[in-house]
């Protein structure tokens, strides 16, 4: 048996859930990657859809970084994973809005990779340009908490 996106929580499956930023930076820097199976229970997880989806983006948007003559390749396949991702939200989360987490996705990978990219050309990791670019990412990273409680739980943002 093969569990996308779901909770398994005691043999029964929960409500899905939406990963946090957390999980989609991990993603993005590849520290989580397929999981073949559960030892314990036998069933055969994967990787949650929209961390599959985060990392892709990131390695597209790295790709970018290399290759920008490549710019309409890149973006053809970054709008295709923004939309399997509004398209999982929409199929198992049915969102209480109609807040793009896909979108919000894409901007968290861009900055992530830029963050990083940044800090591997700085002089000094002090430099004002690192500290710009790991606070954008830590806007993008509470702009996704906020639009997952948004679609999720139907909370909206405080303004």
């Amino acid at each position: 048996m093969m569990i996308t996106g779901f909770l398994l929580i005691e043999g029964v499956f929960a409500r899905p859930s939406v990963p946090d930023w957390h999980e989609l930076r991990a993603a993005m820097h590849e520290q989580i990657g397929n999981t073949p199976s559960n030892y314990r229970t036998g069933v055969e997880l994967t990787d949650h859809p929209v961390t599959e989806c985060a990392r892709r983006l990131a390695e597209l948007h790295h790709i970018y970084l290399r290759y920008p003559e490549h710019s309409n390749e890149i973006d053809g396949c970054r709008i295709a994973l923004v939309a399997a991702i509004d398209r999982w939200v929409r199929s198992y989360v049915r969102p209480r809005t109609t807040t793009t987490l896909g979108a919000a996705a894409d901007s968290l990978a861009a900055a992530y990779v830029q963050a990083l990219d940044v800090l591997e050309h700085a002089e000094r990791g002090s430099d004002m340009a690192v500290h710009r670019a790991w606070s954008d990412l830590g806007f993008h990273a509470t702009q996704w908490s906020d639009l997952v409680a948004e679609v999720v739980h139907g909370q909206r943002p405080l303004p």
